[in-house]
């Protein structure tokens, strides 16, 4: 139950420091954010859990946030 618990802790943390480095920084923020994010993934990557009856790696949800990012950049700042 504890891995069910730190997963659904690491999704409000991860996608909720998106929305900060957004608010407090801008595009940059967010450029940045997605090469910490990507380094991370790649070194979390190699930790599997068990969590909701399947096994996964750490570095899903890091990782599934630079998608966020590239939404909100292309959205936001479009051609520009």
């Amino acid at each position: 139950m504890s891995n069910e618990i730190l997963l659904i802790l690491s999704i409000f943390i991860i996608y909720g420091s998106v929305i900060v480095m957004y608010k407090l920084f801008g595009k940059q923020g967010l450029f940045c954010f997605t090469s910490i994010a990507t380094i991370a993934a790649n070194i979390e990557v190699l930790i599997m859990v068990k969590a909701f009856g399947m096994v996964m790696t750490l570095g899903n949800v890091l990782f599934a946030s630079t998608f966020l990012i590239t939404d909100i950049v292309s959205e936001v700042y479009g051609k520009k």
